[in-house]
């Protein structure tokens, strides 16, 4: 049947997708190809062309072709065009790619450089052990690899190793299966992040539990030798007393460590942050709520001060209330600078946290300090001397007295 031949053209990860080789109408529109699809087209031409069909090799051919395409980045036509003449080499060889692919013979084309090594490596325990290949096809289709499974078969020093394929792979399916650690919160997220031993890891990481930020880290050797121990590890608890295990003089960096890792900051920021300047926020992200500031001695002082949001009723004394708190149960706050009212005597009094390290207070919505008088100057708190909660209550406390003071010099006396 047509259908079951179709099926036979699709990748091992996606029986179910509805695209065709062959333009048709759907509803008075024409069914287009992606860059990729092309791709894959061609290498189905090559093989006819260079040979009669026989079931095996037509399937090796198309599992090996799939893998190359979904993993070789091919999002332009300089892309595609590159990864037609890795098609059109290979494809000399498509009734027999697993043959050519374990030997030493050369692969001109650069495109997918990665993924072809992994298909040779690949090829060669195959051929050393036909059983493999029901393993390796298993695994390739799994979860959202899409062929690309290298990280079971390579060491910690990014050799290809199979002694630990089975526990990691064992592992992998306990992680990354439709009912995964990964996706149930982000316990696998900070026990990975608590392996780095090196400040480079956390720069270009996408600090999420999505799929595709999972899968870059999981392929980059950048990042091979934390992948390796998280899948080789017993459990992935994170000790109550964890420390961080940077090689950093830094202190801001392992502060920052021990916050992404000891906290559950991670179950409750947006997705696809990145880090910055011990900041986590999406590359795109313009909004204020969806930018936070980590490694801060401001969120443990201020959250120790936490009573609630600004309009909540009933506040008490000596209590913050602030809109900015990502969560009761999380101890940080949203936002570059922290908009927050103090009470005393039961009065509520406006200050903001600024991100620059100072601590204005404001009437309104004007900063006292711009009023520019002897009284104002002394309206600010100088964030660098705040260190623990009685720091900043004692400096809170004492700018609100000398607001009064303000009040009586140059309001109540105020000639009218």
């Amino acid at each position: 049947a047509l259908k079951d031949i179709q099926k036979e053209f699709l990748p091992l990860w996606d029986k179910q997708d509805s695209f065709r080789f062959i333009p048709e109408y759907e509803d008075d529109t024409i069914t287009a190809l992606t860059q990729s699809q092309r791709v894959a087209f061609h290498a189905i031409c090559r093989y006819f062309e260079l040979g009669k069909y026989e079931k095996e090799s037509f399937n090796r051919w198309m599992r090996v072709v799939w893998n190359l395409v979904a993993n070789g980045n091919i999002n332009s036509i300089e892309s595609m065009i590159g990864s037609l003449r890795l098609i059109d080499e290979l494809g000399l060889h498509s009734h027999e790619i697993y043959g050519f692919l374990a030997s030493d013979e050369t692969i001109k084309s650069n495109v997918a450089s990665e993924q072809q090594n992994e298909e040779r490596e690949k090829a060669k325990k195959i051929i050393e052990d036909i059983n493999w290949e029901e393993i390796i096809v298993s695994a390739e289709k799994y979860a959202f690899f899409k062929g690309a499974v290298r990280f079971l078969f390579r060491n910690e020093n990014g050799e290809w190793n199979w002694r630990n394929f089975n526990r990691k792979w064992n592992n992998t399916q306990v992680f990354f299966g439709k009912e995964g650690a990964y996706q149930k919160d982000t316990m696998l997220l900070r026990y990975f992040i608590s392996k780095f031993m090196d400040w480079s890891l956390f720069e270009g990481m996408t600090f999420d539990n999505a799929g595709s930020s999972w899968r870059t880290v999981l392929l980059d050797k950048k990042w091979m030798k934390p992948i390796h121990e998280i899948l080789i590890s017993d459990n992935i608890e994170i000790e109550d007393n964890y420390q961080s295990v940077l090689m950093s003089s830094d202190n801001i960096q392992k502060r920052l460590q021990e916050d992404l890792v000891s906290t559950n900051l991670l179950d409750y920021i947006v997705s696809d942050c990145l880090l910055h300047n011990n900041v986590l926020y999406p590359s795109n992200a313009k909004a204020d709520w969806k930018k936070y500031v980590i490694a801060n001695k401001r969120n443990e002082i201020l959250s120790s001060l936490y009573g609630g949001k600004i309009l909540d009723n009933d506040k008490q004394e000596g209590k913050i209330y602030t809109n900015q708190k990502i969560e009761i149960n999380c101890d940080f706050f949203w936002g570059w600078n922290i908009q927050f009212e103090y009470v005393h005597k039961s009065f509520p009094y406006k200050f903001h946290w600024q991100s620059w390290g100072w601590i204005d207070m404001y009437e309104g919505d004007i900063r006292l300090i711009d009023k520019k008088t002897p009284f104002t100057d002394k309206l600010v708190i100088d964030a660098c001397l705040i260190n623990t909660t009685e720091d900043l209550t004692r400096e809170l406390e004492r700018c609100i007295n000398d607001y009064m003071e303000y009040k009586k010099v140059f309001v109540d006396n105020a000639i009218p």
